[in-house]
């Protein structure tokens, strides 16, 4: 997950927990949960740090240390109760971030984000191969970019996705299907568009550039979901096939190689 979205979802969280947020807008902070079972489990946690501050209830560790009686209920004890719950929440999340951060210092090696000069359109003739609807395709496709260039990116993938129920050839479902990886790859929605760049390295009557791109997307993906072995083996891939991406699919291999001998038992 990217910062910006990180950050996104901690203020949404906050708000959420203050009572600051509309119905719709608790609904789609669930939908994020789903995406992202992480942030879930750091908003639990956050709950019961909540809940606990209001009930008083107070670790051992800390009522060992406390100086004043434990009858005082007087400013100083609140101050102290807020201070240990403080103490508490930076625990917990300092925790929380380490635990995630392990990740994120593979996926810094990903590309950050996939220029969109890297979609592709559709060249629009018609054929006896094709078939009649073709032409309205390839359209759409094309209409697709169109947006995705204009700013209106969930139009545009939602355009995608509804082509991908359509009868598709291969060159209308590869261009479809590394369209909406590379719109979700920049959308931070890595699981679902490894899903879309693995698909593209499987039609193989298509041009090697498409299925070297594929690949080398698809490596990038992996690596943002944490999965380094299966990145490896991607990006191997797309650096055996002599492209465009052999260069940096070099550079990240010698970085992914030297990670798993790190990781490996006994180092």
């Amino acid at each position: 997950m990217k910062k910006k979205k990180k950050i996104e979802l901690l203020k949404r969280i906050d708000s959420y927990i203050k009572g600051r947020l509309t119905q719709e807008e608790i609904d789609a902070l669930w939908i994020e949960f789903l995406k992202y079972p992480e942030m879930f489990r750091y908003f639990e946690t956050e709950v019961q740090i909540q809940d606990m501050i209001k009930k008083g209830d107070i670790p051992e560790s800390f009522k060992t240390d406390r100086v004043e009686e434990p009858e005082q209920k007087g400013p100083a004890y609140k101050v102290w109760l807020y201070a240990a719950a403080a103490a508490i929440i930076l625990a917990v999340g300092i925790q929380f971030f380490a635990v995630h951060q392990q990740g994120a210092n593979t996926a810094q090696w990903a590309i950050a984000e996939i220029e969109l000069d890297e979609m592709v359109g559709s060249d629009v003739y018609r054929s006896d191969e094709d078939g009649i609807d073709a032409p309205e395709i390839d359209l759409q496709i094309n209409s697709a970019v169109a947006m995705a260039y204009n700013d209106s990116i969930e139009k545009a993938i939602e355009t995608f996705r509804e082509l991908l129920n359509r009868d598709l050839n291969d060159r209308q479902l590869v261009r479809t299907e590394l369209n909406i990886g590379i719109l979700l790859y920049n959308s931070g929605d890595f699981e679902e568009a490894k899903n879309h760049f693995e698909r593209v390295t499987r039609i193989e009557t298509v041009r090697e550039s498409f299925i070297e791109k594929g690949w080398w997307l698809y490596g990038n993906a992996l690596l943002n979901t944490g999965d380094i072995a299966g990145a490896r083996e991607a990006v191997n891939n797309a650096y055996g096939m002599n492209g465009r991406f052999q260069k940096p699919a070099l550079a990240l291999l010698k970085k992914l190689d030297a990670e798993l001998t790190d990781r490996s038992p006994g180092q």
